[in-house]
């Protein structure tokens, strides 16, 4: 029986497997193929199949072929079945991406509908990334496309056929998941969800639905025994063969990678004798495609190139290999984490003490913690462009710090404090940022005027949507106001990123602690504890775990750590950054001024106010601020100058 189909003449009905087929590609002029995915010819054969599938849920890495599945689908639903349908995607800026770049191409050349996008319905600003669009399909019938955080646009639009791509990385909203708000459009139809993703961690979203269907693996049939088994990166053989091996863990024969790829591939039975059904009673099928057998995409000696290139870079970069190259949750293991105990392998450290530095070593920063009963404060040296780094010195000053004792004491050390390299050479600290995000902000900012070796730094990041994340050490320099009896007056005060002083650092011990020759790497730490790093430094230094956020990532204290250690090394990072922008002399009002508006400039930034801002701050605050000599400091109870001492006077440089 034949169909009249828009924009075809009269033919047989196709599945969507033997339509895709049809499909001339764009890039290569050739005929859609499963030659390169196989793997995904089986998920389309129930893309059409509403009598008994309520939906297809497909794991699988990226770049491998899921974005076709979907057009695969939409094209089918175009032509044969007209009928309101939904895509929504992680963002919607993607959601834009793709509605102009692939779904409106597939409409116009492949349907032959005029793809009329109807703009009346979009809720755009200015950069296109926040749309709702609208496809008219043949009858009339609509096709939404938007991110999940346009949701609340999409609440209104019931759908017979819905996409739901990239899952994992959907957002929680204030009405719950958003997952469960799009598959809730559908409710009046008896129709057909697909929901494609790669996982992320733990429970994700693209995981929990594939176990709640069929949860079918692709793997082979073993060459010898002829059973079923998927294979998984750290079961491969690399070392001491030819090529990459694996070994069946049925009969324990090991096969090459050449013989894995031309065996029998094929889905496993499904592993869920309970799979979820709808009210209908039709059945959900989840698929998983791992990067191990992606193999037209991924050679397994590529996968260990990437994996080693990975570890040695941050530990985002091996989550995203996990994620999105082998398409497996993220659970750290003890070989992916970096811990204090790493330390304890003595060819990661360097003979040295803060009295015997290497001679690379040209200038001092020193970067400040502070806590009710202590303060911290750990020193680095730094070579003349600031690429190699050396912990020298790090200590902890213990006191009640709503005292004035444990201050004066902290104040004379950056002053006083000397290292000295294997030539004999004097370096004293060229500076020091000291936080000043805690309560005890006043003790800091009058400490700075005490001291002008010291400034105080505050920590900044953003964990919105729409905003960055930090793109440089030192973010901003501004004022704040320090309160003296009942005077306020001006400080400068340096905003790090934090965020990115924790992505340097990380990235800086993994390159040594996996380095095949730890001893050529740019970071160096002392093998002796005499200058403060023993045990309990490493714990503190090792003590954050990155997890991912809706616009990036963010840093969480683990568990019964503590992490001053971590916070005083970013922020002598940071102070080393300071002393960079300007020309490694002390960070003057004018010098700063010029550095800021140079940076700003360079990186093709137009915000005039912004610049304003940072330079009018910058200038009040050293240069209306008390400034009492280090030889005159008289530190009351509470810690501050007193008032009676304090002169006016104009900053010198260091």
């Amino acid at each position: 029986m034949g169909y009249r189909i828009p924009a075809f003449e009269l033919r047989p009905y196709m599945d969507v497997v033997e339509l895709a087929k049809t499909r001339i590609m764009p890039l290569t002029g050739q005929p859609y193929s499963f030659d390169m995915t196989p793997y995904f010819e089986e998920p389309c054969r129930f893309l059409d199949d509403v009598a008994s599938t309520c939906r297809v849920v497909i794991s699988a890495p990226s770049q491998v072929g899921k974005t076709e599945v979907m057009l695969n689908f939409v094209a089918h639903v175009a032509v044969y079945d007209p009928a309101p349908s939904l895509i929504i995607m992680d963002t919607s800026n993607n959601s834009y991406k793709f509605s102009s770049g692939r779904l409106k191409p597939l409409l116009r050349d492949f349907v032959k509908l005029p793809a009329f996008e109807d703009t009346s319905v979009s809720n755009r600003n200015d950069d296109k990334k926040k749309a709702v669009s609208e496809y008219s399909l043949s009858n009339n019938s609509p096709l939404y496309i938007g991110g999940s955080v346009s949701l609340s646009d999409l609440c209104s639009k019931p759908c017979k056929y819905l996409v739901l791509d990239e899952l994992a990385r959907f957002y929680e909203g204030k009405e719950g998941s958003s997952v469960d708000l799009a598959l809730k459009r559908q409710m009046r139809f008896r129709g057909m969800a697909l929901l494609t993703s790669t996982p992320t961690v733990a429970d994700n979203y693209i995981t929990q639905y594939w176990r709640s269907g069929t949860a079918q693996t692709w793997g082979i049939l073993c060459p010898d025994c002829g059973k079923w088994f998927t294979c998984f990166y750290d079961k491969i053989i690399y070392d001491d063969v030819t090529e990459p091996c694996y070994a069946c863990p049925h009969c324990g024969i090991v096969h090459g990678e050449s013989a894995i790829v031309a065996a029998k591939h094929c889905f496993c039975e499904p592993t869920n004798d309970k799979p979820y059904r709808d009210r209908f009673g039709r059945i959900s099928r989840s698929f998983e495609i791992t990067g191990e057998m992606c193999h037209a995409f991924f050679t397994w000696a590529q996968l260990r190139t990437e994996y080693n290139t990975a570890v040695m870079q941050s530990e985002g970069s091996v989550q995203a290999f996990w994620n999105t190259t082998l398409a497996r949750v993220w659970i750290p293991r003890e070989d992916e984490m970096l811990t204090g105990e790493a330390f304890g392998n003595p060819d990661v450290l360097h003979d040295y003490d803060d009295q015997s530095l290497p001679e690379w070593v040209v200038r001092l920063t020193a970067g400040g913690d502070t806590q009710d009963d202590s303060l911290y404060i750990q020193v680095l040296g730094f070579n003349e462009d600031g690429t190699k780094v050396c912990a020298v010195y790090y200590r902890v000053f213990s006191g009640d710090t709503a005292q004035g004792d444990v201050w004066r004491e902290y104040s004379e050390f950056v002053t006083n404090y000397r290292a000295k390299t294997e030539g004999g050479r004097t370096l004293p600290i060229s500076i020091c940022l000291l936080d000043a995000g805690g309560h005890r902000q006043n003790h800091v900012l009058t400490l700075t005027l005490a001291n002008p070796r010291i400034r105080a730094v505050r920590g900044r990041f953003y964990a919105t949507e729409g905003k960055r994340h930090e793109t440089a050490l030192v973010d901003r320099v501004s004022s704040a106001n320090a309160l003296i009896g009942s005077t306020r007056v001006k400080c400068m005060l340096v905003y790090c990123g934090t965020i990115c002083a924790k992505d340097l650092i990380y990235t800086r011990l993994r390159r040594l602690l996996y380095s095949e020759n730890p001893q050529q790497e740019a970071t160096w730490f002392p093998s002796t504890p005499m200058c403060g790093h023993d045990d309990g430094y490493y714990k503190g230094l090792m003590s954050n775990r990155r997890v991912d956020v809706a616009d990036g990532h963010k840093y969480v204290l683990m568990s019964g750590c503590r992490d001053e250690a971590l916070d005083t090394f970013g922020y002598a990072l940071c102070a080393q950054s300071l002393l960079m922008m300007c020309g490694g002399q002390a960070p003057t009002a004018q010098i700063l001024k010029e550095a800021i508006a140079k940076k700003e400039t360079s990186e093709g930034q137009s915000d005039e106010g912004a610049k304003a801002d940072v330079s009018v701050t910058a200038e009040d605050a050293i240069q209306n601020a008390r400034i009492v000599p280090q030889s005159t400091v008289a530190l009351d109870g509470v810690g501050i100058p007193n008032p009676s001492r304090t002169v006016r006077r104009r900053m010198k440089p260091l």
